[in-house]
């Protein structure tokens, strides 16, 4: 039914903005510096993406030019009403991230692992640096949020991503709570919620690259 979707009107812009200043989602920070061929393949994606109650992401992403590259920051503050993934109904929830394309996951970061919550609070800072000259377009900030298991394969529990591109412009939404999706629309969109606790999807317009 219609009312189990979500439709985005998808726009291509590029703006500029100040960097977010300021860390006040603790110490733990990570860097990397970003070679990346970006897919030279472009366009526009009109479409529904289907809700899944799979929880929130709390989390603030800016990039920045340096002058001589640009710097992505991508700060993890916590997650609310995951998925219970173990048999205790609870789960054991870390956060991946990527630029994509990126086959060799060269480019993978991820946060500790909290263990036996549905609420994991991480406080972790992640930087990826780009040389100057990088081509913005076609690349985008994948996030996944796993369950760690002991023993067997660790289980997928929601993503979403981010256009570098996108991120420059200053009126798209960089910063707050973000529902988790599953991996088919969480490999490309990002959709903001203005409370976790009794989500109200905020309206806007979400400029997202079809990396197909």
């Amino acid at each position: 039914p219609s009312r189990d979707f979500i439709n985005l009107t998808l726009l291509l812009r590029a703006f500029t903005r100040e960097p977010i200043m300021g860390d006040d989602y603790g110490p733990v920070q990570h860097s990397l510096a970003v070679t990346l061929a970006p897919n030279p393949r472009r366009g526009r994606n009109m479409g529904a993406l289907k809700k899944k109650k799979r929880g929130h992401l709390e989390l603030m992403v800016d990039l920045k030019d340096t002058g001589k590259g640009y710097s992505l920051t991508c700060q993890i503050q916590q997650a609310r009403s995951l998925l219970p993934m173990d048999l205790n109904g609870l789960a054991d929830a870390y956060v991946k991230m990527y630029i994509q394309p990126d086959k060799q996951k060269k480019t993978k970061q991820k946060t500790k692992t909290v263990m036996k919550s549905l609420n994991p609070v991480w406080k972790e800072k992640f930087t990826w640096n780009f040389p100057q000259g990088v081509k913005l377009d076609g690349l985008k900030l994948s996030l996944q949020v796993w369950d760690w298991d002991r023993i067997g394969r660790n289980d997928f529990m929601g993503a979403m991503a981010f256009s570098l591109s996108d991120l420059l412009d200053p009126e798209f939404k960089k910063s707050g709570w973000f529902i988790l999706m599953d991996e088919e629309h969480g490999s490309k969109y990002n959709f903001p919620v203005a409370d976790p606790k009794g989500p109200a999807e905020i309206k806007r317009r979400a400029t997202v690259k079809d990396m197909q």
